[in-house]
């Protein structure tokens, strides 16, 4: 069952308006009839519905949506026996996509999962390691790929299932996590000296690189259907700080107030990467924040 906690006080936020006071909803431990060890949502719509993964018995991750009003949560699973599942985005229409691992392809696996619950495998050639991160309204799907020689690959899925890869000049590790509506892909990638740098793909291909002035390290975590990108850099000091990109390439930077803002070097991994960017902003519209010094 869905639990509901009416009012969040905090002595901290009061404002002549009166108490600050939101509603958190929690998602139920009980997924499809089975208990949800662990639960990890990853993407919401306009609509309000949500999708993600959740780890059941015996130790395999399963995908579920659950519905925009809450009334529903339905769980999935890729097609083929002892397979766990990652839904990783879904748009507005209802169709989601992420990827999938089992006996059968020791390497994930893409899929696109359609409104009406069928399945579509995927995978560039030659990949791998096949990770999709974003859907956009049209149904196009980025995300990345791993070959034998150990690149990676960003890459571009049309509705039609037609596949293109990309990278930025010089990249080793390419890492597109968000595409929108007109088809504008938002990134990081990794140069050969470990350098981490963001990168914004146009609908016709081209690549444009970028990082915050003073950056050490740049990872992206979103984009706007404005072409607004969010992420994170490190300063010169090493404190790391949240940025907002301008569509026009302008670049403002904040903290939150109190942040102690652990940064990263140049030579940061992708592992290190991930563990930052789950503390980054996720919202390419939230301006609150305090702008940095």
């Amino acid at each position: 069952m869905l639990r509901e906690s009416i009012c969040l006080w905090l002595g901290a936020f009061v404002f002549e308006s009166g108490v600050l006071c939101q509603t958190y909803i929690q998602i139920t431990e009980f997924v499809g009839g089975q208990i949800a060890l662990k639960t990890f949502p990853t993407s919401i719509n306009n609509q309000g519905a949500i999708v993600g993964y959740w780890e059941g018995v015996p130790f395999l991750l399963h995908g579920f949506v659950r519905s925009a009003d809450g009334g529903t949560i339905t769980a999935f699973d890729a097609p083929g026996p002892f397979v766990s599942t990652f839904a990783q985005s879904i748009n507005d229409a209802g169709a989601i996509t992420g990827y999938y691992q089992g006996p059968a392809n020791p390497g994930p696996v893409g899929f696109v999962r359609d409104p009406a619950g069928n399945f579509t495998s995927f995978a560039p050639p030659g990949s791998i390691s096949t990770q999709p991160q974003s859907i956009n309204a049209r149904g196009a799907i980025t995300g990345y790929y791993n070959e034998v020689n150990l690149v990676i690959h960003g890459f571009l899925r049309e509705p039609n299932g037609k596949i293109t890869s990309f990278n930025p000049p010089g990249s080793i590790s390419t890492y597109p996590v968000g595409v929108n509506a007109n088809g504008t892909i938002a990134g990081y990638y990794q140069l050969a000296d470990r350098s981490v740098h963001g990168f914004v793909r146009r609908p016709g291909g081209t690549i444009e690189s970028f990082d915050p002035p003073e950056s050490t390290g740049t990872t992206v975590t979103g984009i706007n259907n404005a072409g607004v990108i969010t992420g994170s850099y490190a300063g010169a000091n090493g404190h790391a700080f949240g940025f907002v990109r301008r569509a026009g390439g302008t670049i403002v930077s904040f903290d939150v107030p109190g942040s102690l803002g652990i940064g990263l070097p140049a030579s940061t991994t992708r592992e290190q990467l991930l563990g930052i960017t789950s503390i980054t902003p996720t919202s390419s519209t939230d301006l609150s924040a305090r702008p940095k010094e």
